[in-house]
């Protein structure tokens, strides 16, 4: 694969993880909107979900992979390139996300409301 070919699979994986968070947000605005108060337990499991695909797209081995080989390609001569600085920060999201699993993707968790507060809870 070459540098060009490389970095735009970078832009669909990060467009896709943009979509991801767009559908997150969505369900966030819908959720303190809209939703009714029966639907907690169902938003819970559709965030949750969310958050896992989010989490599992950026600490994929093909990302680490994908991101090494541009980081040592011309793309990152210039630090001030628009190219660089995608690759930089992508790989600043992708340490971040190695680093730490977020609480509402560790194995048993949700996340929901209850009267209308965002809390934590253990799945059953």
């Amino acid at each position: 694969m070459n540098q060009r070919s490389s970095y735009l699979e970078l832009l669909q994986r990060l467009k896709k993880l943009a979509l991801l968070h767009s559908c997150s947000s969505l369900l966030n605005w819908d959720e303190e909107t809209y939703m009714p108060s029966g639907g907690a337990e169902h938003r819970s499991e559709q965030l949750s979900l969310l958050a896992g695909l989010c989490h599992e797209n950026l600490i994929a081995p093909e990302m680490d992979d994908l991101l090494s080989t541009l980081e040592n390609s011309t793309f990152t001569d210039n630090p001030l390139r628009e190219e660089a600085v995608n690759i930089r920060e992508t790989r600043r999201l992708r340490e971040r996300a190695v680093s730490s699993i977020p609480v509402r993707c560790r194995p048993g968790r949700r996340y929901g409301v209850r009267g209308g507060v965002r809390e934590e809870r253990r799945g059953r």
